[in-house]
């Protein structure tokens, strides 16, 4: 949504913008939201009855474990079918490299939101509150959609030596193919 551009600063694409908010937002999030909260509501007092910190702990784990992978795979799939047009492979390299580092980023993020929410806002309302959270993840999602070896990248600003995983164990590769 948001691209740097060295010249011009920060500017927005309005493209991409406009298709994840109408083919992403309207069209997925919208829908699955409001079936996911109130199913997620029913199911947890089934399994929880009469409320609690454990009706509410399960609740924040059912949401993180399920909706949290599903969105950042949606998300992936959208991207790579819709804004760049890499298709399946391109989809299928996304998750191999990012989903695992996007997903825990993620999870550093949505259950403390979610535990907020679920105190505090009625279940009717509470798509809409994860709507306005996710504004800055989207911008997040959106942004690590673009990078190449992105968990790399904050890690070397941090100076820190990036985990052995498949972005590590592709970017040797990578090199050695440019190398030749």
């Amino acid at each position: 949504m948001l691209q740097h551009s060295s010249s011009k600063g920060f500017t927005i694409d309005q493209r991409r913008t406009l298709l994840t908010a109408v083919g992403f937002g309207a069209a997925f999030v919208g829908p699955v939201g409001e079936f996911w909260y109130s199913g997620l509501e029913k199911v947890c007092r089934w399994l929880v009855p009469g409320g609690g910190g454990r009706f509410l702990a399960t609740k924040v784990v059912l949401d993180s474990a399920v909706m949290g992978s599903v969105y950042v795979a949606a998300f992936f799939a959208f991207g790579s079918l819709v804004l760049e047009g890499s298709g399946v492979a391109g989809f299928v390299k996304k998750m191999q490299v990012d989903f695992i580092p996007t997903y825990a980023a993620e999870l550093a993020f949505w259950p403390l939101v979610q535990t907020a929410n679920f105190s505090y806002v009625p279940v009717r309302h509470q798509l809409l509150a994860v709507n306005m959270f996710s504004l800055l993840d989207a911008a997040f999602i959106s942004w690590v959609g673009n990078q190449q070896d992105w968990l790399g990248k904050i890690m070397g600003r941090l100076g820190m030596r990036e985990p052995a995983g498949p972005a590590a164990a592709a970017a040797p590769a990578e090199e050695q193919g440019k190398e030749r």
